[in-house]
């Protein structure tokens, strides 16, 4: 697939999609990803359009919670780049296991369903689910014991509103929304 910026200024973000999951099955054939799982934003410039895919449910591994995963990556549909896939063992890309499946059912379950406006991360423990939560403007955490499958809130708070700085001489991004 060899694609102009001309091919690509008129379509939309699931024909965009769809391209890129195309690249990613070319490029890197054991990744294997539902879309439903990332939060999927789409940019463009007079040059390149890309997507960037941020998985929103996260099992961090339990006996190894500082593993090196990747949970994020971005495909140049222009350059046919999947980044930093392209650099990277596919060991290191996150494809959740059966036993992650069952986790996030688990939470999904007893916590109730979530939300894509949030990242979550899922850590486990002997005897309980600890979901994190995150957004631009708060912070959660909740605690899932295994047996009793009571959640109880073991934080939340909220984030000061982030203001950016003007900037000057940058490539102007536009983010492709449909």
């Amino acid at each position: 697939m060899n694609f102009k910026i001309s091919d690509l200024t008129n379509k939309k973000k699931t024909e965009l999609i769809d391209i890129a999951l195309h690249i990613l099955k070319e490029k890197h054939k054991k990744n294997d990803i539902d879309s439903n799982d990332y939060l999927i934003r789409a940019f463009k410039n007079e040059e390149e359009v890309y997507l960037t895919f941020k998985r929103w449910i996260r099992c961090i591994p339990k006996n190894n919670p500082n593993q090196k995963v990747i949970y994020e990556f971005t495909i140049e549909l222009i350059a046919t780049r999947c980044l930093p896939l392209d650099g990277l063992s596919i060991k290191d890309f996150y494809q959740p296991s059966k036993s992650d499946i069952k986790t996030i059912a688990f939470v999904k379950k007893y916590f109730g369903n979530l939300n894509p406006a949030f990242l979550h991360s899922i850590y486990e423990t002997d005897n309980q689910f600890i979901l994190e939560r995150v957004n631009t403007s708060s912070f959660s955490r909740y605690i899932i014991n295994k047996v009793t499958k009571q959640t109880s809130v073991d934080m939340e708070t909220s984030f000061a509103p982030e203001i950016r700085p003007a900037l000057d001489n940058v490539t102007l991004w536009i983010e492709i929304l449909s």
